[in-house]
C-alpha cells in the first residue's frame, strides 16, 4: 500500500531493500536483485521515477556473490543507481565489461542514466516556499517529541547535579560514531557531578547499524545497564521502542530515538525543565 501511494503520487525516488519476499519473487533473491519485482513495481504500479539500492556494504545483497556481481545483478533487475559498495572502482569495471560481454544490455544502463538525469534536473529546479507545520523549528519538534516521549513510568523530578552514565551500543564497528555528551555539554559542569550525590541518568545510545547483525542491545551494552541503570532515576533510550523491552531496570523511560545532536540537546533541556534546586556544594 505505501508503494502504491507514493507512486500514485509521484514521488521521484524509491529505495530497495537487501530483503527477500518469496510471496514476490518465489526465487528467494533480495528484492534489491530481483527482475519481478522491479517488473512489478514498474508495470503494475507503473513507478517510472528512479530506483537506488540501499547501501551495498550490507550484507544481505551478497550473501553467495560477490558485491560486483551483485551490482551487474541489481542493474539488470531495474534498479538505476548502485548506493555506497565498498569498492566504486570494480563495481564500474564490472558494470563496463557486462556490457561489453552482453550479460548487461546496453539499453539497460541508458534507461538508467536517463532516469539520473531526469531526476537530477528536477532535483536543481527551484521549488515553491515549504509550508511550516506547527513547529517554527527543529528544536520546537525535537522538544515536542520529549513531552510525548515517556514509554514507561512517568517523567520523574531530578535532582542536580546530574549522575550522567552513558551505555553505547553503536561503538565497536567500522564507522566511529558521533558524540554522546551534547546533554552533559548543554547542561554545563554546575549541573553534572558524576560524583555530586544527584539524580543517576542513564544515556542509552542504540542505532540499527548492519554490522551489528543483530536488532537488540548487545551483551556489553545489557551487562552494563544491569549495573549502571538499577538504580537509575531515569534511562533516556536513543533508539527504536521496542529496545525499552531490554532495559531490565524499573527506572522510568525516556524514548529520544537518535544519537543526533539535536535530540541530544533536546534532552539537555528536558532535564533542565525537571530539575530540583540543586543541593548546596560543600
Amino acid at each position: 500500500v505505501p508503494f502504491t501511494v507514493a507512486a500514485d503520487c509521484g514521488v521521484a525516488a524509491m529505495m530497495t531493500a537487501h530483503v527477500a519476499y518469496p510471496g514476490l519473487d518465489p526465487s528467494g533473491v533480495p528484492a534489491t536483485l530481483s527482475s519481478g519485482i522491479m517488473n512489478e513495481l514498474r508495470r503494475t504500479l507503473a513507478f517510472d521515477g528512479l530506483v537506488v539500492t540501499d547501501a551495498l556494504i550490507m550484507d544481505g545483497a551478497l550473501v553467495g556473490r560477490r558485491e560486483s556481481d551483485a551490482a551487474v545483478e541489481a542493474i539488470r533487475a531495474g534498479v538505476d543507481l548502485l548506493l555506497y559498495p565498498k569498492d566504486p572502482r570494480r563495481v564500474r569495471d564490472s558494470l563496463a565489461s557486462a556490457v561489453e560481454s552482453g550479460a548487461l544490455p546496453l539499453p539497460r544502463i541508458e534507461e538508467a542514466m536517463r532516469r539520473y538525469e531526469r531526476a537530477l534536473a528536477a532535483a536543481t529546479r527551484s521549488t515553491p516556499p515549504v509550508r511550516r507545520g506547527p513547529y517554527d523549528s527543529a528544536d520546537s519538534l525535537a522538544d515536542a517529541m520529549l513531552r510525548q516521549g515517556m514509554v514507561r513510568g512517568d517523567a520523574p523530578r531530578l535532582t542536580g547535579p546530574i549522575d550522567l552514565v552513558v551505555v553505547d551500543d553503536d561503538v565497536g564497528g567500522p564507522y566511529p560514531p558521533g558524540s554522546t555528551d551534547y546533554t552533559a555539554r548543554l547542561l554545563g559542569p554546575e549541573l553534572v557531578d558524576r560524583y555530586g550525590g544527584g539524580s543517576r541518568v542513564v544515556l542509552v545510545f542504540a542505532e540499527p547499524r548492519a554490522w551489528k547483525g543483530r536488532a537488540g542491545l548487545g551483551e556489553v551494552s545489557r551487562e552494563a545497564l544491569a549495573s549502571g541503570a538499577s538504580d537509575a532515576d531515569l534511562v533516556v533510550l536513543f533508539g527504536h521502542p521496542r529496545l525499552a523491552e531490554q532495559i531490565s531496570s524499573d527506572a522510568p523511560v525516556l524514548l529520544a530515538w537518535h544519537r543526533q545532536r539535536l535530540m541530544q540537546q533536546a534532552v539537555g533541556r528536558w532535564i533542565g525543565e525537571r530539575l530540583n534546586p540543586s543541593p548546596p556544594r560543600p
